[in-house]
C-alpha cells in the first residue's frame, strides 16, 4: 500500500466571530448604538431613495435571479466560492412553524443592488445573515446598509429577539 499523506489542519471557512445585535430596543436606541458613520450611511441610502423588500414565498425566478446575480458579483470581487445555485434555492424553498429563510432586496431606480437570505428561527428568538451580495454599481446609494436596518426591523416585528451578522 501507498503511504498515507499527512493529515493537515484545514483552512476554516466559517467565521470564527460574530456581531449580534439585540433588536427589541426601538429604533431610536438602536440607531444610538451604532457607529455615527452607520447611522449616516443609512440616512444617506434613504435619502438616495434605496427600497428595501421582503420577497414573498414562493420566491418568485426574477426575484432568485436577482440575488444569484448580485452573490455572484460579490463572489467574483471578494474571491469566494458560492454554493451551487440549487443549494440557494432550496434554502428558501424550506419552512416550518419554526423557521423560515426569507429573501431581502435591496433596490435602487427599481433596480436589485444588493441582496441577503436571512434565517428566522423562532425557538433560538435570532434571526441570522446567511448569504448576501452587492452591486459595485450605484454602492453610493449605501444599500447594503439600509437592507440590514430594515432586516433589524422585521427581526423586531417578529417578535424575535437578536440579529446574527454570521460573522
Amino acid at each position: 500500500l501507498p503511504p498515507r499523506p499527512a493529515l493537515a489542519p484545514s483552512r476554516s471557512i466559517q467565521p470564527h466571530e460574530t456581531v449580534i445585535v439585540d433588536c427589541r430596543a426601538d429604533d431610536a436606541v438602536l440607531l444610538a448604538a451604532m457607529y455615527p458613520k452607520t447611522r449616516y450611511n443609512i440616512r444617506l441610502a434613504l435619502r438616495h431613495g434605496v427600497r428595501v423588500r421582503m420577497a414573498p414565498h414562493p420566491v418568485c425566478p426574477a426575484d432568485f435571479s436577482a440575488f444569484w446575480d448580485l452573490l455572484a458579483a460579490a463572489a467574483r470581487r471578494d474571491g469566494f466560492s458560492p454554493h451551487p445555485r440549487a443549494h440557494y434555492r432550496i434554502l428558501l424553498d424550506e419552512r416550518s412553524a419554526d423557521f423560515s429563510n426569507e429573501l431581502f432586496i435591496a433596490e435602487f431606480g427599481g433596480a436589485p443592488v444588493a441582496a441577503a437570505i436571512v434565517n428566522c428561527y423562532t425557538p433560538s428568538a435570532t434571526a441570522t445573515y446567511l448569504h448576501g451580495g452587492s452591486s459595485r454599481r450605484h454602492r453610493a446609494a449605501m444599500a447594503p446598509h439600509l437592507l440590514h436596518w430594515r432586516v433589524m426591523q422585521e427581526v423586531r416585528r417578529r417578535g424575535l429577539a437578536w440579529y446574527d451578522f454570521g460573522g
